[in-house]
């Protein structure tokens, strides 16, 4: 039987902008492609802080970026690698918490989504190896509250729409 190609995501919440930032940092500060890293959030929640923004893409893609936010919207957004930024990922909080569930447990993909709905935002790190995966999990646990997650998601779904970050070779 052969076995199904996937990808492997470390999974956190953090409150706010700050702690993004704070975490981002040391993510790269213990040696995590930033190229790796995306931080999904309500773009209304984004628009608060365009200023902690800018500096969370200009990390994750390696120089400034202009940010096209759509002041006052509830599309759930990701700052990632890319061309286009944000990357609008779904529509609300409800569209978002539907696409998860496609992965994740509904219960663990509501509270997802709620957490996002309500202002907070996930940090999501791809990862390659059990090495990244140690590193990113210790690091996250220091940086943010509550626990971090790890998931596999199924190439043979289709994730495109979840394709946060950037595809490593």
């Amino acid at each position: 039987m052969k076995e199904a190609a996937h990808r492997r995501f470390a999974l956190a919440v953090v409150a706010n902008l700050d702690d993004a930032l704070r975490a981002l940092r040391q993510l790269v500060h213990n040696e995590l492609e930033p190229q790796a890293i995306s931080i999904v959030g309500r773009e209304a929640s984004f628009t608060h802080g365009r200023e902690r923004s800018a500096e969370l893409s200009a990390i994750v893609n390696g120089k400034s970026r202009s940010l096209d936010f759509q002041t006052g919207q509830d599309r759930i957004v990701a700052l990632a690698c890319g061309p286009v930024l944000p990357k609008s990922i779904s529509q609300d909080a409800s569209a978002f918490e539907g696409l998860l569930g496609r992965w994740l447990f509904p219960t663990h993909a509501k509270r997802l989504a709620q957490a996002v709905a309500g202002g907070e935002f996930l940090l999501l790190v791809q990862l390659d190896g059990l090495v990244e995966e140690r590193l990113a999990t210790r690091t996250l646990l220091r940086s943010c509250r509550g626990s971090v997650e790890v998931h596999d998601f199924d190439l043979a779904d289709s994730i495109e729409q979840f394709c946060l970050c950037s595809q490593k070779t």
